[in-house]
């Protein structure tokens, strides 16, 4: 027959299990529909309050001083407007948001005792005695007496700071991408009517030299020529449009819309950012995320280690309990301390420091690339302005009188429509090198603004529109 616990225990073992189970969760599953998700994306409105407003606070906080603060897209996208949607509804932001609100509630919850532990032991003497159980009850609790608790909360909340810094990092590479994108596209749109301004003027040239070659004025080859210009440039204007769409939806994917999602976008080149009218520039530096996610790694490094160096410390663990032994009541009571004489966590310890040192030379490192790629950025801005401007005043002139020449020949009757087919083609080739040096420039301002441009903040605190 098995030992069976005597009556009079069980209330309190059952009361000692009731109270250990009301401090548990529940588990509750939540299954993946991505169906809703997906009837939930396709319903994102770029115009709704809740973007509207989000854009509000946005502008409120935008330390760039900027007087373009309304937000209405229902007359177009501009790329301020969809700098805000993006920020809004853009999936990796979400995700990173999510990843990021991971370590704000485990920092919330860090730092706790540990959980009273509950022992009971009984047993049964075989020979025949008056009483022959014999139980007892231990509850141990740790004392945490060497502060490792505060110092476990620290390092928390610094890890919680990592992962918010990283969020701020993906949004300024968001916009980054969403800005270059948007440049692509303004290229995009003056390429499609600077090729569709020269066949125009190029079916005119066509028809002439038809005309001449019907006459016996004009070399068939020479004719020919015209045509397979004509036929070229017909082609590449034909192949705009499916990059232009190709652009649309990769900036449709940055801003968080659907493919088939109606906005209209205005491209625009993007504007330069001028440190000295609302901020400085080390402080723009200094406030980049890359150098505050360093910072922030650091300060966790710092912590950890502290950590460790507390934990080299003993905690002061105290037992306490009832017990029963051939029908003779007992106290019992119970005390241990780790005594730190062999180990002392040396190990761990001597990890922790020089891990602290790689953090160290990790952020010395980011802030001397950081100033090292403005210095670059901002030479090679130099570089595309000055051949941009090259092209725009010297040899865009000399184009545009040789073919005005070319023309008031025409006008006088000794046209040569060789001559004006050279010049067109010559001021044409000169006006797509002229947008070509622009979208450089373009590029390499994106890259000066994306590290002076100064962090809100605001974006990482967005709670998407459901």
């Amino acid at each position: 027959m098995s030992p069976q616990i005597p009556l009079s225990y069980r209330p309190a073992a059952f009361a000692a299990v009731i109270v250990v189970l009301a401090g548990c969760q529940t588990y509750r599953p939540a299954p993946l529909d991505l169906r809703a998700h997906a009837a939930a994306w396709e319903a994102r409105d770029p115009a709704s309050p809740g973007v509207w407003a989000y854009a509000q606070r946005l502008a409120l906080s935008d330390a760039r001083g900027t007087d373009d603060a309304a937000f209405d897209p229902a007359d177009g996208v501009s790329l301020r407007e969809a700098e805000a949607v993006a920020l809004f509804f853009n999936p990796r932001l979400r995700a990173a948001r999510l990843k990021a609100r991971v370590a704000a509630v485990g920092s919330a919850e860090a730092g706790r005792w540990e959980d009273p532990v509950l022992r009971v032991d009984a047993e049964r003497i075989l020979r025949a005695v008056e009483s022959p159980w014999v139980v007892g009850g231990l509850l141990n609790l740790t004392l945490p007496v060497s502060g490792r608790l505060a110092v476990e909360k620290g390092r928390a909340v610094a890890e919680a700071d990592v992962a918010w810094v990283n969020a701020l990092l993906e949004e300024r590479r968001v916009l980054v991408e969403l800005s270059a994108a948007w440049a692509e596209l303004a290229v995009i749109d003056q390429r499609t009517e600077l090729t569709r301004s020269f066949l125009t003027d190029l079916d005119a040239i066509v028809d002439r030299a038809e005309k001449l070659r019907a006459a016996g004025e004009l070399d068939p080859l020479e004719a020919g020529l015209f045509k397979v210009e004509r036929v070229r440039r017909s082609a590449e204007l034909r192949s705009l449009a499916p990059q232009r769409r190709e652009q649309e939806l990769t900036l449709k994917a940055l801003m968080g819309l659907t493919p088939a999602a109606r906005v209209g976008l205005v491209p625009s080149l993007p504007p330069p950012i001028d440190p000295s009218a609302s901020f400085e520039r080390q402080r723009a530096i200094e406030l980049h995320p890359q150098l505050r996610l360093a910072r922030a790694e650091y300060a966790v490094a710092e912590r950890a280690l502290e950590l460790e160096v507390r934990r080299q410390y003993p905690d002061l663990a105290l037992g306490g309990g009832y017990g029963r032994d051939e029908g003779v009541s007992r106290i019992l009571g119970g005390l241990s301390v780790p005594i730190p004489v062999f180990s002392a966590n040396r190990r761990a310890i001597a990890e922790a420091r020089a891990n602290r040192d790689a953090a160290r030379g990790s952020a010395e490192a980011t802030y001397e690339d950081l100033v090292s790629s403005l210095a670059r950025a901002e030479a090679a801005l130099e570089t595309a302005r000055v051949q941009r401007e090259v092209l725009e005043q010297e040899l865009a002139p000399l184009a545009d009188q040789q073919l005005k020449a070319a023309r008031d020949l025409g006008r006088l009757g000794a046209v040569n429509t060789v001559i004006v087919f050279e010049a067109l083609t010559r001021a044409h080739a000169t006006r797509v090198e002229i947008l070509e040096a622009a979208g450089r420039e373009a590029g390499a301002r994106n890259k000066v603004n994306a590290l002076l441009r100064p962090t809100t903040g605001v974006g990482a605190a967005a709670k998407e529109e459901r």
